[in-house]
């Protein structure tokens, strides 16, 4: 699937999808007395993130757009509640035997976008029907190498459960340092980054860091339009000018001007913003064309700035609620759960404030795939635990 997703990442808003129809399906037909039941958290948040969207579609600047999105989420988010559904049914022990094949096609993928990258991508240009003269950006491969490195977090801590989990892990870790290395995805790096440091550096066991963390990321939530403007003013002339953001190394200048004049539209109906989709409708945003020349862009990138662009404050409000209550869901997790769930989610969060459209179908189906994966690392841990001893 990896190696997939690098060449057609839009693979990924049908794959994980299609794996847990099929497989829930199989799973209700079979003869077992462990039957699928539906999670109430699992069905919650792409439930209230869909009516949110259908809701908007009465105050969208244009409903037609509005509603084509809400019925296209839905091609995605009945599959990948299946996909939960099912990971979250069966028995761990029963599916344990492959885990290394996760790390192994995980790997293989970093090592084939690395391999790409540095012999001038003949297999993509093969799938693509280029010449070898025609050039491409290489940010071609950003989509996939993302899926990849925000897929590895839950992934490597379940090979500490596995047989062979050090030579796979060697594998694993060299091949992803070399693709971080190669790829132009700036979100890519930062989230593993980021990560890491969630792993590290945040005092699992006070649960007043918790509620910082939320109240944290609640303020991020409620203040984009305000913050992002300010940043706007003060610093994108800085930030576009350091290595790594900018100076022809990222596009910091671009995206922080991106986020000022979709924000400054946002705050014209703070309340209820313009209907999902309003990015993609507005042709006419009002921008100085420092570092974006275009008057228009098809997404803000960066979740914040969408929801109050599309939902209003109405919309940030709902969102970290939701974030909130699924950080103490995380809360109420062992410490070595909260260590695989947290960087992962923290990973997700970095790429979302900074790389894509929230609503783009690679994008959500990749979520509900890495939510997967976080799940059956959890499970893990629990027969772990089971096995040897009591649950923390």
């Amino acid at each position: 699937m990896p190696i997939i997703g690098v060449l057609f990442p839009r693979f990924y808003a049908v794959g994980p999808g299609l794996i847990g129809v099929v497989s829930l399906s199989l799973l209700w037909l079979k003869q077992s007395d462990k039957k699928p039941v539906l999670n109430c958290n699992i069905i919650l948040f792409p439930a209230t993130l869909w009516l949110l969207s259908a809701i908007s579609i009465g105050w969208s600047i244009d409903p037609d757009v509005s509603f084509e999105r809400t019925q296209k989420l839905l091609i995605v988010f009945i599959p990948g509640i299946a996909l939960l559904t099912y990971i979250q049914t069966i028995n761990i022990k029963h599916i344990k035997r492959y885990l290394p094949l996760l790390a192994l096609g995980l790997a293989l993928g970093a090592l084939f976008t690395s391999l790409e990258l540095l012999s001038d991508s003949p297999l993509y240009k093969i799938t693509r029907s280029l010449t070898e003269v025609e050039h491409f950006r290489k940010a071609a491969y950003n989509r996939g190498s993302i899926a990849i490195t925000l897929c590895l977090i839950p992934v490597f801590f379940m090979l500490k459960n596995t047989i062979h989990r050090k030579r796979v892990l060697i594998a694993l870790t060299v091949t992803m340092l070399s693709m971080l290395y190669v790829i132009e995805s700036q979100s890519a790096q930062l989230a593993i980054i980021i990560g890491l440091l969630a792993y590290w550096v945040f005092p699992y066991q006070h649960k007043y860091a918790w509620y910082g963390l939320i109240a944290v990321i609640s303020l991020l939530f409620l203040t984009a339009p305000f913050s992002t403007i300010f940043l706007y003013d003060h610093f994108s002339s800085t930030l576009d000018n350091l290595p790594f953001f900018g100076n022809g190394d990222g596009y910091a200048g671009g995206r922080i001007e991106i986020w000022h004049f979709v924000s400054t539209r946002a705050l014209q109906s703070p309340l209820i913003g313009h209907g999902i989709e309003a990015t993609k409708v507005i042709k006419d945003f009002e921008t100085e064309k420092l570092y974006h020349e275009a008057t228009h862009v098809l997404h803000p990138h960066n979740v914040a700035v969408q929801l109050w662009i599309e939902f209003g404050i109405l919309g940030a409000a709902i969102i970290s609620g939701l974030t909130g209550y699924l950080l103490l869901l995380i809360k109420k997790l062992n410490l070595e759960q909260q260590r695989i769930a947290l960087p992962t989610f923290i990973a997700c969060l970095s790429v979302a404030a900074t790389g894509y459209g929230f609503w783009q179908s690679w994008w959500l189906g990749l979520l509900f795939m890495v939510a997967g994966l976080c799940i059956l690392a959890i499970k893990l841990v629990d027969e772990k635990n089971g096995a040897h001893s009591k649950p923390a």
